[in-house]
């Protein structure tokens, strides 16, 4: 079964993505894999997002972030999973900032000069959710991260949610998205 990494993107702690990512992770431990919710709203930061310090590219910092605050470390984590799972909204036809953030400091795994990835057997996953509809900024997030998973040489999948509430109590009595949350939570403990 998997290890996976489930990383939340969105600032409401208790919202939408909250709701899906916990269904998520019933499933996952439901299948028998094993999952860490990481939610980016509690961290400590030195810096938002990279700073193009190039720090994380001298040999002796391979696979690390040099800015060293609660993100890199986050980050740094990200070899020791089997699944890296991005949970987020999508606000404005793209993910939100706290998950550009995250993906900005992954340059840390990613060798510039072989032009190789650090963690290719890490697959991929995004859980996404809009309060519009499936075409526009969740089909545009959808791609974005096909084309990541393509770069990187990983597989990847995805869970995108259209429609959702602005009131998260809605969605908490939402039976079926729930289930179908949990049924990809399941999936991936054994992808």
């Amino acid at each position: 079964m998997n290890k996976i990494l489930l990383v939340n993107g969105s600032p409401r702690v208790h919202g939408n993505t909250a709701i899906l990512a916990e269904a998520l992770a019933n499933g996952v431990r439901a299948a028998g894999g094993t999952i860490d919710l990481a939610s980016l709203a509690n961290l400590k930061l030195s810096h938002p997002g990279c700073s193009a310090c190039m720090g994380c590219q001298q040999p002796a910092n391979r696979g690390k972030c040099v800015l060293g605050d609660d993100l890199a470390k986050l980050v740094e984590s990200v070899p020791n999973y089997d699944v890296l799972v991005f949970a987020f909204p999508v606000y404005f036809f793209h993910p939100n900032a706290q998950i550009k953030m995250f993906l900005d400091r992954m340059f840390c795994l990613f060798d510039a000069k072989t032009n190789t990835s650090m963690i290719p057997k890490v697959k991929m996953a995004i859980l996404a959710s809009a309060g519009g509809s499936l075409a526009g900024g969740l089909e545009a997030s959808d791609h974005f991260f096909i084309s990541l998973a393509r770069f990187l040489k990983t597989p990847y999948t995805s869970f995108l949610k259209p429609l959702c509430p602005e009131d998260s109590s809605r969605l908490k009595n939402d039976t079926k998205t729930l289930e179908d949350s949990k049924n990809f939570g399941q999936h991936l403990a054994q992808w």
